[in-house]
């Protein structure tokens, strides 16, 4: 679960997508077309520093991708939960309900606070 701060979960996520070339998606990330960004911002093998950075893309259709994106770090999952698109927030919702489950009491307690943290902002 401490991949899951870091930008994690990607060992889980899709296979079928591979992490893009670094200069890339600096490239992408800084001159792209949103639907460039919103494809990369989908990608669940895409650095935590790209995720976080297309956070707070002025695209909506960017941060929903952020938002569906199982690699997203906790971090900017926080700063995805105040946006003010409300899609934005049902698509975290959803994936947030479907990583809920797999925290175990065992584990790291400050990720299941940035968690419930995020549910309370949502709720």
């Amino acid at each position: 679960m401490l991949k899951w701060v870091f930008g994690g979960r990607r060992e889980e996520a899709s296979k079928s997508a591979l992490a893009p070339v670094y200069e890339d998606a600096r490239n992408i990330a800084a001159n792209g077309s949103v639907d460039e960004r919103k494809r990369l911002a989908a990608n669940s093998q895409l650095q935590p520093e790209f995720l976080y950075l297309f956070a707070t893309d002025q695209s909506e259709d960017v941060r929903r991708a952020v938002a569906n994106n199982e690699g997203t770090p906790i971090q900017a999952d926080l700063l995805l939960a105040r946006d003010p698109d409300e899609y934005v927030k049902v698509a975290l919702g959803k994936k947030i309900c479907r990583l809920l489950p797999t925290l175990s009491p065992d584990q790291n307690r400050k990720v299941a606070d940035m968690v419930f943290e995020v549910v309370d902002i949502l709720s």
